[in-house]
């Protein structure tokens, strides 16, 4: 298996405060760092030949044979999350088509899942690769959506029932939700595993300490407004895997199981 070589994370704007100190900050890291979609980090996490470290959907993690969660950069949210949603033109009840966003596959399996807990069933599922005209989706639709076109594209989706899946998920158990987490595979030394926690650690006291150069540069990068940003990075999403992240995590990996949208863990 060839050594890993590289940190991977996806670059959206929920992974600001960590690119933000990576890239503006120069803080020391001991790898080089590579950026794809979830979807693809997810795959690379599974089906590479090499040692994998890195940022992924927490979906991929019961998948990952002798896998560790880093317990450091996380992804998470306790309540809305703003950045996946649903969107529908009719009742969810109604519905004869549900389009899935094809970059995330914790987003996917969290919807399923959370139809599944409400008693909604499930109708005709696609993958989709998002685009902006929505018209075309036809009538009895809803389709999902991930990342910064939540904010980028508010106006056109004002027509729309929206429903924070953060939100949804909050409501029915009461925990938050993990949407990504830092992982390595188990081949890869204990040694990179702490020098790494160290350097994300050390990532995430700079971005506390320098917020509004953060802000700024999270608008420039994605294209959001900075009061946006600032409020979307300090109100919304938690970048610590502790306690109630980790108890969001294993709840999700319960009931996932329970209800059959991925085998047991």
């Amino acid at each position: 298996m060839k050594r890993a070589e590289r940190f991977l994370l996806h670059d959206f704007l929920n992974a600001s405060p960590l690119l933000f100190a990576l890239l503006e900050g120069k803080k020391p890291f001991p790898l080089n760092c590579g950026f794809l979609s979830p979807s693809a980090l997810g795959a690379l996490a599974l089906g590479s030949s090499e040692e994998f470290i890195g940022v992924v959907p927490s979906i991929v993690y019961p998948a990952m044979e002798g896998g560790r969660i880093i317990p450091s950069f996380c992804i998470a949210s306790e309540g809305r999350v703003e950045t996946v949603s649903l969107y529908a033109n009719t009742s969810l009840h109604k519905l004869k088509k549900l389009l899935l966003d094809s970059r995330s596959r914790t987003s996917q399996v969290m919807l399923k899942l959370l139809f599944m807990m409400e008693g909604i069933p499930l109708p005709l599922i696609e993958e989709w690769a998002p685009h902006h005209d929505y018209a075309s989706l036809g009538e009895d639709v809803a389709f999902l959506i991930i990342g910064d076109d939540n904010y980028l594209q508010k106006d056109a989706l004002s027509s729309f029932e929206q429903q924070d899946l953060g939100a949804w998920w909050h409501r029915l158990t009461s925990e938050g939700f993990v949407h990504a987490l830092t992982v390595c595979s188990a081949s890869i030394s204990k040694i990179l595993e702490d020098e790494v926690k160290t350097a994300l650690d050390e990532c995430l006291v700079y971005a506390e300490t320098h917020k509004e150069e953060l802000f700024l540069f999270a608008s420039q990068r994605y294209g959001v407004p900075v009061d946006v940003c600032r409020h979307y990075v300090e109100n919304i999403i938690r970048y610590r895997f502790d306690e109630k992240a980790e108890r969001g995590v294993k709840r999700f990996f319960q009931l996932s199981a329970k209800y059959g949208v991925i085998p047991g863990v």
